[in-house]
């Protein structure tokens, strides 16, 4: 019996914990007695044909392992790898992966690789996707706040390699309502101190005020006192 071959493994990522459920293609599967990454066994693999085996990546280090298939009729070349993080990932959105490939031939083994850049899939406020988001860096995402409820919520990053979440990392604050002010009138030249009611008015509240609140206008101070009255100089008759 010829020694199987690998020709290509999907997915080509996973988190460093195991339990990804990949599909092997190639040749030479039939009564494949081991399927190895890395030198570790797969946790669970099926033989669908001569041509796919499905198997169940065991946990590993960050970074690309190689697989092979362990048959009869001997053991595949180091051929192509997957990784426990796995090295290629989820294109995002904003980040669209630069794809590079390298090859080393040594007899009948060579080494494919598939190099990608890093890439959240999914970042959520409590159990909603944020509109929009960017991953600026590997340390550093920016993303817009879906709609929610009011209250704080758990902010979770999804990436290839598992979730990372903070509780009650996001509050959303309900809007303020505006129910009386009094008094309800003034000078046009402004100065007239009022008092608005109404609710949620706690927390970073923005004035809608286009500038500095003016100073009080003269009709607005208390009128002044006049002065008092200068004692008469007395008079001396002669």
């Amino acid at each position: 019996m010829p020694a199987p071959t690998v020709t290509g493994i999907a997915p080509a990522f996973g988190p460093t914990a195991g339990g990804t459920t990949v599909t092997i293609t190639g040749t030479n599967f039939t009564g494949a007695g081991a399927v190895n990454f890395a030198g570790t066994g797969a946790t669970t693999y099926t033989v669908v044909s001569a041509t796919q085996i499905t198997a169940t990546s065991p946990a590993g280090s960050a970074g690309p392992v190689n697989v092979t298939v362990v048959t009869s009729g001997g053991t595949s070349a180091t051929s192509v790898l997957t990784s426990s993080p796995m090295s290629r990932r989820p294109r995002s959105p904003a980040s669209p992966p630069t794809r590079a490939r390298r090859r080393r031939h040594s007899g009948h083994h060579h080494r494919h690789q598939l190099l990608g850049t890093t890439g959240a899939g999914a970042v959520t406020f409590g159990a909603n996707n944020a509109t929009a988001y960017t991953v600026v860096s590997a340390t550093q995402i920016t993303a817009t706040s879906p709609a929610g409820s009011a209250g704080a919520v758990t902010v979770t990053v999804n990436a290839p390699g598992g979730s990372g979440s903070q509780s009650n990392a996001f509050t959303y604050v309900p809007a303020p309502t505006v129910t009386g002010i009094a008094p309800a009138f003034g000078p046009t030249a402004g100065g007239t101190t009022v008092t608005i009611t109404g609710t949620n008015f706690t927390g970073p509240v923005r004035s809608t005020s286009p500038g500095p609140v003016p100073r009080p206008t003269p009709w607005s101070r208390p009128p002044r006192s006049p002065p008092p009255a200068r004692r008469g100089v007395p008079v001396r008759s002669t």
